[in-house]
């Protein structure tokens, strides 16, 4: 994540990685892999597998299997997210408890105030964090942000 906001910015990095932290970067919604990281990766960047590395290609043998995966980072301004640490650390309090409802993400607010930012961004209070997409993720931190919380 650090890398995809690192300025100046590189087009294209392409890197071999455990393939469990590769299919966490590309985990769709709903998945047991989908979670802060996928979310904070997918808006930032676009990421493309390459290759599956089988353990029996390094030495010494490794007891995973890697992933060669490029990601290229989006342009500042094809980012939808105005401010993008406040965006990561919602995404990232959002998944702390990651079997708990949303509704908690805003728990210390205004019980009508905190489902007036829900109704605004389309999102059902009683949504998990794993059932949010990136762009939902986005809507939830636009609302929240616009009702001061």
């Amino acid at each position: 994540m650090d890398l995809c906001r690192h300025v100046p910015r590189f087009e294209r990095l392409v890197c071999t990685i455990q393939k469990e932290v590769g299919d966490r970067l590309a985990a769709p919604p709903r998945c047991a892999a989908y979670g802060p990281v996928s979310v904070s990766v997918q808006t930032l960047a676009h990421t493309e597998p390459i290759a599956i590395l089988p353990a029996s290609a390094f030495w010494p043998r490794p007891k995973i299997e890697s992933i060669m995966l490029a990601v290229y980072p989006l342009r500042p301004e094809q980012i939808e997210v105005d401010d993008v640490p406040g965006f990561l650390a919602f995404v990232q309090r959002g998944f702390q408890q990651r079997r708990k409802v949303l509704r908690r993400l805003l728990r210390d607010c205004d019980e009508s105030a905190a489902l007036a930012v829900f109704e605004r961004a389309g999102i059902s209070p009683g949504a998990r964090p794993e059932e949010l997409s990136p762009t939902q993720w986005r809507l939830l931190f636009d609302s929240a942000r616009r009702a001061g919380m």
